[in-house]
């Protein structure tokens, strides 16, 4: 579904030529949930970019459903990149919008009937337990009621491929494993292929089929997490 072969990407900081990503090589099967684990700044969001082809690899190759990313017109990207849905950090709720009109802004955008809107977007209303909140705004939400909403969002065309930026970055407990539960829902149910960042290995080793771990663009040994810490996360 997604492989990585020998990946560097090479990014221009202040005049100086700089590598956020070295040797990168790795897959991710098709309806896997695959984590990429790192301290902040270390690759982790370039190199998911990399993957709906935001970010251009310098060298070697990002295949996705069989297709090299870096040859892809613009025409073919565009295309490609219907069928992966994204969750990237920023990539927040319009607030000038209620849950409703966020959920099928997608939708619209594909010019795709209102009837079929109307009923995908009731349906992933009720799949991510927000139909009591289908009216409200996003500032009337919860940190968890957000970010189930973004999901929403992100699903709403069915895409192949589902791309979440630290889903669970300053999440509670509670809501950390509610959010994770939906993705492990959405892997198994929708038979998505997930590929999910953060710096939380705890979390990652309780969600993931398989992961790696990033320190300063370099692919780094995996540690293994303290069991208590999983245990907290009752997943």
């Amino acid at each position: 579904m997604i492989e990585f072969k020998n990946v560097t990407k090479v990014v221009d900081y202040q005049g100086m030529k700089m590598k956020s990503l070295e040797g990168i090589s790795f897959s991710v099967n098709a309806q896997q949930i695959f984590g990429i684990v790192g301290d902040y700044a270390c690759g982790k969001t370039t190199l998911l970019k990399s993957i709906n082809g935001l970010e251009k690899a310098t060298e070697g190759e990002v295949l996705v459903m069989g297709k090299n990313i870096n040859k892809l017109s613009t025409f073919e990207l565009r295309t490609l990149r219907k069928r992966i849905g994204c969750v990237f950090q920023g990539l927040q709720l319009f607030p000038s919008y209620n849950v409703f009109d966020n959920i099928a802004f997608p939708l619209r955008l594909s010019k795709i009937s209102e009837k079929d809107v109307q009923s995908r977007v009731r349906e992933l209303l009720e799949y991510v337990e927000l139909t009591d909140k289908a009216t409200d705004y996003p500032v009337e939400l919860s940190a968890s009621q957000k970010q189930r909403a973004v999901i929403a969002r992100a699903i709403s065309t069915n895409p192949h491929i589902l791309l979440c930026d630290e889903p669970t970055a300053e999440l509670d407990p509670i809501t950390t494993r509610r959010i994770l539960t939906l993705l492990k829902r959405l892997r198994d149910e929708c038979h998505l292929t997930i590929v999910i960042t953060s710096n939380e290995m705890n979390a990652m080793k309780t969600i993931c089929d398989g992961f790696l771990v990033l320190d300063n663009g370099r692919m780094a040994p995996m540690k293994v997490p303290d069991s208590s810490s999983v245990r907290r996360l009752g997943l």
